[in-house]
């Protein structure tokens, strides 16, 4: 997934969204939902070690768009790509840090405990000290792949180069943070460049190997087994989160053939990213709140929040769509902040 624009004006000749993928991102958001749903208010249920995928999962296809959407969209100007990946990467630096400075300034500081340290944030990684903390990764996966689109005009040896660059930063982590302790950006651009490597393969041969639906989840069933036995080492974390995000795929492939289904899912993916930090913005503001009651058994509290944040949610992506079709304003607002 990549976090893309929501951009509902119909595409050139040749060149019309993958309604599959716009649902796979959608999938995505519901799963974060989950994730957060958990982190904030149930804690240690059973579940949430297998909701984990969903935090590679968005760098994975962030990388898997660039090469298999917009290097071809771009294909005919030189450079083109590379120059819209590294400002959409800066893009992605600034909203992040525009976020945790709103963010402390509203909690007082409690939202963003740690931004002053630049190394533990902006280089290692560090989940604790911001908010808001796979937009790093992300932008960091969309600036590296967007320089390696300029050697993907090798053809082959530019498919070589991505494969390579995947392979080693994989082979390095896998060596360096093995328990997945430490990290935390360079681990996730790992997985990103993964998504750039395989987005090399045609939409035609995606779309027919994971149409067959009993294979993918043959070997998403033997992963959860293995991850169930033992730990979440950061090759079997990537495996599994390939695999994931390859079955969600193929439910975004059954999901597009019903038109009023497919539309509802693909509208959260287009706005993919102005949902996830919609949902962050309200999972925050329940917790403080005191809404869900500490003294409510965990999967009530779980539920309740789950349910209150994805209305919420829905809402609010619904609301700018229809505004942005009317408003220019908040068009140019949107496309500035999140475009």
């Amino acid at each position: 997934m990549t976090f893309e624009r929501g951009d509902e004006k119909p595409s050139p000749p040749g060149q019309a969204r993958n309604p599959a993928l716009d649902i796979t991102k959608g999938l995505l958001v519901a799963s974060m939902l989950i994730h957060h749903a958990m982190d904030y208010f149930a804690p240690g249920m059973a579940l949430h070690r297998y909701v984990r995928f969903v935090t590679g999962a968005f760098p994975l296809l962030a990388g898997f768009v660039i090469s298999n959407v917009s290097l071809r969209k771009h294909a005919s100007v030189r450079g083109a790509a590379a120059r819209r990946c590294l400002l959409r990467g800066f893009r992605l630096v600034v909203l992040f840090v525009v976020l945790n400075l709103l963010l402390a300034a509203v909690t007082g500081g409690a939202g963003a405990r740690g931004m002053d340290d630049v190394y533990a944030v902006f280089v290692s990684g560090d989940p604790a000290k911001s908010a808001f903390d796979i937009l790093l990764p992300i932008a960091y996966t969309v600036a590296v792949c967007g320089v390696l689109t300029l050697g993907a005009g090798a053809g082959a040896w530019g498919v070589r180069l991505s494969a390579a660059a995947a392979l080693g930063l994989l082979a390095w982590c896998s060596a360096a943070f093995l328990e997945q302790r430490g990290g935390y950006n360079v681990r996730f651009l790992a997985i990103g460049l993964c998504g750039f490597a395989l987005g090399f393969i045609p939409r035609t041969r995606v779309d027919a190997l994971l149409r067959r639906v009993p294979l993918v989840l043959c070997a998403f069933t033997g992963l959860v087994i293995i991850a169930a036995i033992i730990r979440f080492y950061y090759p079997l974390y990537v495996a599994y989160t390939i695999v994931t995000a390859a079955l969600l795929y193929s439910l975004g492939l059954a999901i597009a053939r019903h038109a009023s289904l497919s539309r509802l899912v693909a509208r959260i993916g287009m706005y993919s990213l102005f949902a996830y930090v919609a949902q962050i913005g309200f999972f925050q503001a329940l917790a403080r709140m005191g809404f869900v009651s500490e003294s409510w058994p965990k999967i009530v509290r779980f539920l309740t929040a789950l349910a209150l944040v994805t209305l919420a949610t829905w809402l609010l992506v619904e609301s700018l769509a229809w505004a942005r079709k009317r408003l220019r304003t908040i068009d140019w607002t949107y496309r500035t902040l999140f475009g």
